[in-house]
C-alpha cells in the first residue's frame, strides 16, 4: 500500500474540466487515463471502447491502480482520489 501516494504531486490537465493531481513516476499514463474515466463513471467495457483495448486490458490497469493505491475496489479508488483532492474540477 501506498500511504504517501499523494505527497508529491503534478497536475495533469486533462480536459478543460478536470485538472488529475498525480504522484510522478507512479501512475502510467494508461493508469491515469484509466482513473479519469473511472472517476467520470464509465465501466471498463466503455472505457475499452474508447481507448481501443479490451475491457480485460482496463481491468488489469484498474486492479493495478487499486492495488497502488491501497484499495479494493474502484469505488475506493474514487472515492479516495476525491477524498484526497487528487482531481480538481473547474467550473467553465
Amino acid at each position: 500500500m501506498h500511504n504517501d501516494f499523494f505527497k508529491d504531486v503534478i497536475v495533469l490537465r486533462v480536459d478543460s474540466k478536470c485538472d488529475l493531481m498525480i504522484l510522478d513516476g507512479v501512475l502510467t499514463k494508461y493508469e491515469m487515463i484509466v482513473l479519469h474515466k473511472l472517476i467520470e463513471g464509465f465501466t471498463h467495457a466503455e472505457i475499452g471502447g474508447q481507448m481501443f483495448l479490451s475491457s480485460r486490458t482496463v481491468d488489469g490497469y484498474a486492479y493495478r491502480l487499486r492495488k497502488k493505491m491501497g484499495c479494493l475496489s474502484n469505488v475506493q479508488v474514487v472515492v479516495k482520489a476525491i477524498n484526497q483532492g487528487m482531481f480538481v474540477l473547474h467550473n467553465n
